[in-house]
């Protein structure tokens, strides 16, 4: 949305940003918490620049999601979350399957949702 608005400069600004503090954080964390740290680092400056984006876009152009399917999203995306820590997989090989089965599962539950 941002991009569409002719507004490309502040995508840029902000992924750039989110990388350097990403880069810096990750330095100093994996040393000490290894692959979970960095996975948390990516995924709390992702968050961070969602948030940030957001802001932006909604600032530009007011609400552009509604609450209640933001609600529905979440509610899938809880139910899949909830799936995939209950299974666990004795042959690693099988990722890709289960993948490819919780994504399909999802897609469901938006559909049935009606999102």
């Amino acid at each position: 949305m941002i991009n569409a608005s002719g507004k490309t400069i502040v995508t840029v600004a902000v992924a750039a940003a989110m990388l350097i503090i990403s880069v810096l954080a990750n330095l100093a964390v994996i040393p000490q918490y290894g692959l979970k740290g960095a996975a948390l680092v990516v995924m709390s400056t992702s968050l961070v620049a969602v948030a940030v984006l957001a802001a932006v876009a909604y600032k530009k152009i007011g609400n552009f999601v509604s609450y209640g399917s933001l609600i529905k999203i979440l509610a899938a995306t809880a139910v899949i979350f909830a799936v995939a820590n209950t299974v666990q997989l004795q042959n690693k090989f099988l990722l890709p399957a289960e993948y490819i089965f919780l994504g399909i599962a999802y897609l469901i539950l938006l559909v049935l949702f009606r999102e």
